[in-house]
Order: C-alpha cells, then sequence, then structure tokens
C-alpha cells in the first residue's frame, strides 16, 4: 500500500482546499526533455597525461613530450597479438566470402596509476550479428569471493592471486569476422585481418575465454 501510494503521488497532483481537504485531482504531464547534441570530446587527461584517441594523435603527443611512450605501448600490444596468432593477414583487396561479416579494430589508449602507457586493440562487436553463437558467460559474485577470502583464513591458507596476459585472446572465437588493417599494423596497412581469436569487443569473446579457461583447468 505504501509503494502504492508513493507511485500515485508521482502520477497525480492533488489540490487541497482551505480545510486541507482533496477537492481536485490532477495528472501530472510529462516534460518532453530536449536531448542533448553528442559533441566529442576534444582530449581527455587521466592522472595528469594527455589521453590520445587515434593513432596519429599518439604519435603527435610523442612527438611533442619529447619520448616514444605511446608508441611504445602500441607496439607491445600489436606484439602480443601476433605472438598469440589473433589474425590471419591477408593481401589487400582479399574478400573472405559471404559468411564473413565486417567490423573495424580500434585502439583504445589508457594511463594507469603508475603513469604507464596502456594501448588496447577492441574490435567493433556492435557492428556484428552473432547468430547462432552462444554469448551468455557467467561471472563469480563479489560475496562468493569474499566467503572463500573469510573460510582461507580460518583455515590457515595462503592465497595466490594471478593475471592472465591478453587472456581473452587465448580462446578461438567461433565468429566469421574481417576488418581492414589501419596504421598500428604498420607494413600491413590496408591488408584484409580476418580475426581468429576471440579479441576484445566481439560478442562472443567473454563466453569463448570462459570455456577455454574451464577446458584448460
Amino acid at each position: 500500500l505504501k509503494r502504492s501510494a508513493r507511485r500515485i503521488s508521482r502520477l497525480y497532483d492533488h489540490l487541497l482546499d482551505e480545510n486541507d481537504e482533496v477537492y481536485k485531482v490532477r495528472r501530472i504531464m510529462n516534460r518532453k526533455k530536449k536531448k542533448r547534441k553528442w559533441k566529442p570530446k576534444t582530449s581527455t587527461f587521466k592522472y595528469g597525461v594527455q589521453v590520445p584517441t587515434s593513432v596519429g594523435m599518439a604519435r603527435k603527443l610523442d612527438i611533442d613530450n619529447g619520448n616514444t611512450a605511446w608508441e611504445d605501448a602500441l607496439k607491445s600490444e600489436m606484439k602480443d597479438l601476433f605472438n598469440l596468432e589473433c589474425f590471419d593477414i591477408k593481401s589487400i583487396g582479399y574478400a573472405p566470402g559471404d559468411d564473413y561479416q565486417k567490423t573495424t579494430l580500434t585502439i583504445i589508449y589508457d594511463v594507469k596509476q603508475d603513469l604507464r602507457r596502456k594501448a588496447r586493440l577492441v574490435a567493433g562487436g556492435h557492428l556484428v550479428d552473432p547468430l547462432d553463437h552462444s554469448v551468455y558467460s557467467s561471472t563469480v559474485k563479489g560475496i562468493s569471493v569474499k566467503l572463500l577470502h573469510v573460510i582461507a583464513h580460518k583455515a590457515d591458507l595462503s592465497q595466490l592471486c594471478g593475471d592472465v596476459s591478453l587472456a581473452f585472446v587465448n580462446a578461438f572465437t567461433n565468429e566469421l569476422v574481417y576488418s581492414i588493417a589501419g596504421p598500428e599494423f604498420g607494413e600491413h596497412e590496408g591488408k584484409t585481418v580476418i580475426i581468429c581469436k576471440a579479441l576484445y569487443g566481439l560478442c562472443t569473446s567473454a563466453e569463448r575465454w570462459h570455456s577455454h579457461f574451464a577446458d584448460t583447468l
């Protein structure tokens, strides 16, 4: 009853007379809010460091700053992806077939707390229809992890924590996706790139990594 009363109070205005009795009920008209026009950010700063939004901007910032911090982060990311055989690089103008869907590849830059630069290659999963592929990937609840910490502490057990570098990319993707290599690919720029691994951004990447990690354990 209390919830219903609150809902009604939001939908209607109750007009009172001099004796504080309701003499009229008027429905509140919803005012349409004007949509704000989206404006791209000209510059973003994190921990006092300007974060680029493209490869060209990153290289320009390196020149202005007199170092190669962003370029080194990009090379490190691309080197790891090539080592994990994430891509199958074809020639310029190569057509992979009607079963393949085209998407984009974007470099996302970030700054870590110790001011190290980070670059991450991300696929445009919003442009790819996952078709009949499963995209669900379960995750552990935070309360479950906390309970395990309490149990381990009570049982006087040691706790170990690890990190898997480029975790998703260790698994193969079931999606048939290709893209055109950008400037981040260096000498391969302009070539057709078929994505073989569960690259960040694809709809099924989380599910593929979950399955791969479970099978490995």
